[in-house]
């Protein structure tokens, strides 16, 4: 487990689990779930895939899915 605490923000890590909030951004990830991330740029999503279907990756710009509000 770690938490993090800073000037603009916070964090919480338990093994897998990640939550961080910080000034303009929130990024969740969960197990087999998927990933979820919302900043000033937009809202993110991606799921976890259980099968070979499509590319794999994470919120960093490397196959990450993007819904529009």
């Amino acid at each position: 487990m770690r938490v993090a605490c800073g000037k603009w923000g916070l964090g919480l890590s338990i093994g897998a689990f990640k939550f961080d909030m910080y000034l303009g951004d929130l990024y969740l990830r969960v197990p087999n779930v998927g990933e979820l991330a919302w900043n000033s740029t937009g809202f993110y999503w991606e799921p976890v895939r259980t099968d070979d279907s499509g590319p794999r990756g994470t919120l960093d710009g490397h196959g990450g899915g993007t819904l529009t509000t």
